[in-house]
């Protein structure tokens, strides 16, 4: 593991983690999770978050949950909602950290929060 900048949600921030070369998003969210007190699924799967904790919308904090087509599925961390409604990610497997919409375009299959 590579140590990273830190990332934030709501007042919380804490330095992230990240494995590069391999697609390893969900157990990037787990250690982001992890460093916050909470307990994430455990897998590599990314859509092993579809099943994670309670569904939510877009608040900070959310693990947002996309679907990649063959290859699987993404998550990332809910930073922010703007007031014209635009969600900002966080991406502990990137160093670009933020994103103003989707990766890939998409729209998330589902928000969950830790229950």
């Amino acid at each position: 593991a590579v140590a990273a900048p830190a990332i934030s949600f709501g007042s919380v921030s804490a330095p992230a983690r990240f494995i590069r070369g391999r697609l390893i998003c969900a157990v990037n969210v787990g250690v982001a999770l992890a460093e916050r007190g909470i307990r994430g699924t455990g897998s590599a799967l990314a859509k092993s978050y579809l099943n994670w904790g309670r569904p939510s919308g877009p608040v900070p904090g959310a693990v947002a949950v996309f679907n990649r087509g063959r290859r699987g599925g993404h998550v990332a961390i809910v930073h922010s909602v703007r007031s014209d409604g635009t969600v900002i990610y966080l991406n502990p497997s990137s160093r670009r950290q933020a994103w103003q919409i989707g990766p890939y375009g998409k729209t998330p299959l589902a928000y969950r929060v830790a229950s």
